[in-house]
């Protein structure tokens, strides 16, 4: 196992981005299921909301990352930083149609809007912690994440936050770089 200021490829962006991450935002792991990210890609790729039950806790500035796990594996496919939370009902009427119907609805603070991802995160999945006194790691079997270890959101540390902060940076940044060529 490896400390991401070990990892060889964090680049010079990637370490910038992880000291970019405010020690006093919460920043959470978010579980989707793979079929509800395929719904969501091809209905509303731009995450600017995101609707859970588990939303009572989730303030202004609070930072969801959303994962799914396919065949044990564990990809992120987006971020949202969050602007407000509300009702289903007020979101529906600010929003439009909704991909999901929940208690709570958390709506990206504005200008912060991004496309989905789907990024692999096999390479750092050891490497995530969460602020919690016991499990406060995923459990990985064979090599293999069982997505049950999700069932409920998680709260990140601040170090897990900049490592997969940095992840998000740098994909974005290959991205970018690709559509400009």
């Amino acid at each position: 196992m490896h400390k991401s200021h070990d990892n060889p490829n964090t680049t010079d962006k990637a370490l910038n981005a992880m000291s970019s991450v405010q020690d006093d935002v919460r920043h959470y792991l978010v579980y989707w299921r793979p079929k509800n990210v395929e719904t969501r890609l091809a209905r509303h790729p731009l995450l600017n909301y995101a609707g859970s039950n588990q939303f009572r806790h989730i303030n202004p500035d609070d930072v969801l990352w959303f994962v799914t796990v396919r065949n044990g594996k564990l990809f992120l496919v987006g971020r949202l930083v969050v602007g407000e939370r509300t009702d289903w009902g007020s979101a529906l009427e600010r929003l439009g149609k909704l991909t999901e119907k929940s208690r709570f609805i958390v709506i990206a603070k504005p200008g912060s809007e991004d496309v989905m991802l789907d990024m692999p995160l096999e390479q750092i999945a050891e490497d995530i912690r969460f602020d919690s006194p016991s499990n406060d790691r995923f459990t990985l079997v064979n090599g293999k994440l069982n997505p049950q270890q999700m069932q409920m959101k998680r709260l990140l540390t601040v170090s897990s936050s900049r490592l997969i902060n940095a992840q998000w940076e740098s994909s974005r940044s290959r991205s970018t770089n690709q559509q400009d060529t």
